[in-house]
């Protein structure tokens, strides 16, 4: 019999084997580490050992298009067999960032259906979105908020590109059933696993003085974790507690014995939400707490008061986490209904068989 689903490739996804959703089979397909660097030695002098400068290049438009224009030879070798990866699949999502030029796309994927994810925003909007939407067929935004003014249904609009969906960055792991008694009996009071990106490290120390050992921090920090000891090296303010990164594994048992969720976006000004932190501190039965989004337009994600709370400041989360804390039977309802839309509605299967269907069919 022959096969009549279609295959699609989501690059940048890590998936230890393909998922069949409905008709759709879905591949996880890995973003090359160097994207073709190789150990020349006009490399060496440009982008140094480990190609850091060259690897800087390829996730922005204008070096892309530099690459392109001037025929790099490592960049084009590297296009050639990211593309020769990918012409077996129908449809071919970039879930991260797109690193080919568009017109190596069009002439290369020509006869496929392409998706430009725009995840790491608002920061990379403008800096490897927009610049490449023409070459695409359809596009998804994780945010529903982009700035304090605007939501990025609004922002679409306005450029004019109207084949795009929200798609909710949600993970493909296994959400657990939990009951109340699972979400009201825990012993680590909050927790945060995550990069110390931007200002997250001032909330952060502000955290750490509040709570100390009751609160849970984990993250790829650099300076095997002693990053926030060298910050004044970068004219900052230094955070003085060793950040260690934590297992998949051991991530997920944290959460499942975590009270409240702690949880922050990059931008200082209420901006994007939806992270990827938003839907597993739900999904694993942690109560959210939250910054906003730019219109508040993180209540379309969870209700606010019932199902997560959202903070304005700071010093706001940390009178809220002492309030909830000591108050279990509130903290459990709000994170119960939480897990409960989580599991119904923002498992992986769920949202990425959703935005496929509306792909092909423009119906969930």
């Amino acid at each position: 019999m022959k096969n009549t689903l279609i295959r699609v490739a989501v690059v940048g996804l890590h998936l230890s084997e393909c998922r069949v959703l409905g008709r759709f089979e879905v591949h996880g397909v890995p973003m090359p580490p160097l994207v073709g660097a190789r150990r020349s030695f006009p490399s060496l002098l440009r982008d140094g050992l480990g190609g850091t400068l060259y690897r800087r290049a390829v996730l922005k438009a204008e070096h892309i298009d530099d690459l392109y224009r001037t025929r790099n030879p490592q960049y084009m070798s590297a296009a050639k067999d990211m593309i020769e990866s990918l012409r077996k699949f129908d449809v071919v999502v970039f879930s991260t960032y797109n690193l080919l030029h568009p017109e190596l796309l069009l002439e290369g994927l020509h006869n496929k259906i392409k998706v430009l994810g725009f995840t790491d925003d608002p920061h990379s909007t403008y800096v490897r979105g927009i610049p490449y939407l023409w070459a695409f067929d359809a596009a998804y935004y994780i945010s529903p908020g982009y700035s304090s003014r605007m939501g990025f249904a609004e922002l679409f609009a306005k450029v004019g590109f109207k084949r795009v969906r929200w798609l909710p960055l949600a993970q493909p792991i296994n959400y657990p059933q939990l009951t109340e008694e699972d979400i009201r009996n825990r012993s680590v009071q909050i927790a945060y696993v995550g990069c110390p990106t931007g200002s997250k490290v001032d909330r952060l120390r502000a955290l750490d003085q509040a709570f100390g050992s009751d609160f849970a921090l984990f993250g790829r920090w650099g300076m095997k974790g002693y990053y926030g000891y060298v910050r004044p090296l970068l004219g900052e303010r230094p955070f003085f507690r060793t950040v260690l990164p934590i297992s998949h594994a051991d991530k997920l048992a944290l959460y499942r014995n975590t009270k409240i969720g702690f949880n922050m976006h990059v931008s200082d000004l209420p901006s994007e939400c939806g992270n990827m932190r938003t839907y597993e501190a739900a999904a694993f039965g942690m109560m959210l707490l939250s910054d906003r989004a730019g219109l508040n337009l993180q209540t379309d994600i969870f209700e606010e008061g019932t199902e997560a709370i959202y903070y304005d400041s700071i010093e706001e989360a940390i009178e809220l986490t002492r309030f909830y804390v000591n108050h279990p039977e509130e903290r459990t309802r709000i994170a119960m209904a939480a897990h409960r839309r989580a599991v119904a509605e923002y498992s992986w299967e769920k949202v990425t068989h959703d935005f496929l269907t509306w792909l092909f069919d423009g119906r969930d």
